[in-house]
């Protein structure tokens, strides 16, 4: 009879996600959810459950680092994204969710957006199953003239004072000056985020006394930042790539990434360079 939390994979191939050549004919070894060995002569306890995954490939769960449980469809007009009633959007992103989990997705960073906590807090009581391990910010933080919806009424952007009937009400945070700043970053932790997610797009950036006021109250409960920053790279030098920066998303092509090494930001693709991570979001 099969133990209850020991579990083996007969593998045909495994690709261990190390970056070392793929093992022919592996084996698996998994005991109370977590991996104890993995190898080509590895000895099979008879108690285990056995998955026999013979002429298949076998590999570690990907992860999406920057992704939105929006509930949107690719092809909704705009007028259709923002007037469908947010129930329906939560439902939409539930399927995602799962969608997410059978394409091989073990793991999403959702970078804005109320869902993703919403999801995230109803796996971990236990009545969902079958998603991803997620980790969200909830509402992003932006500005008065850096929101994405600069056309717009501004109480209708704001989550806290929002009367729209699209996903939660508002769709970001609006903060300007360092009181602000602060309020706003305590507000979206309250609300269970994992993260600040902060809208900092080109023309309209938080000033540096702002940003410092945001990831600081991130890091007194143990936060980091993400940023979305639409910038030329001497101002992501000048002012993004820092000690207290935690993490950063740029969509940039080729050409920017040029003037971004020339520049001298300290940043670079999978690594991490004074706790900065680089996330191309235009690749994802």
């Amino acid at each position: 009879m099969a133990e209850a939390g020991l579990k083996v994979i007969k593998a045909g191939r495994l690709i261990d996600g190390t970056g070392a050549l793929p093992v022919e004919n592996a084996t698996v070894v998994i005991e109370n959810a977590k991996i104890k060995a993995v190898g080509q002569d590895i000895e099979i306890p008879t108690e285990a459950q056995v998955i026999d995954a013979t002429g298949k490939t076998v590999m570690p769960g990907m992860i999406d680092a920057h992704m939105h449980f929006w509930g949107t469809k690719a092809d909704d007009t705009y007028g259709e994204e923002i007037s469908r009633l947010r129930e329906v959007r939560l439902i939409k992103a539930l399927l995602d969710a799962k969608d997410y989990l059978k394409a091989g997705f073990t793991t999403v960073k959702d970078c804005g957006g109320m869902n993703g906590v919403f999801l995230k807090q109803a796996a971990k009581e236990g009545f969902l199953t079958g998603v991803p391990r997620i980790v969200a910010s909830g509402y992003p933080l932006t500005n008065t003239i850096g929101n994405p919806y600069p056309y717009m009424p501004i109480e209708y952007i704001d989550a806290r004072t929002s009367q729209h009937l699209g996903q939660q009400g508002g769709q970001a945070l609006i903060c300007d000056g360092v009181d602000e700043c602060i309020k706003a970053t305590r507000y979206v932790l309250r609300q269970g985020a994992d993260f600040v997610k902060i809208w900092s797009r080109g023309g309209s950036e938080f000033n540096p006394d702002e940003l410092k006021a945001i990831v600081q109250t991130s890091g007194e409960v143990n936060k980091y930042v993400t940023i979305h920053c639409d910038i030329s790279p001497n101002k992501l030098s000048n002012r993004y790539v820092s000690e207290d920066e935690k993490d950063g998303a740029l969509p940039i092509d080729k050409l920017g990434w040029f003037f971004l090494k020339l520049s001298g930001a300290e940043v670079s693709i999978g690594s991490t360079v004074k706790d900065f991570y680089l996330t191309f979001s235009l690749s994802i």
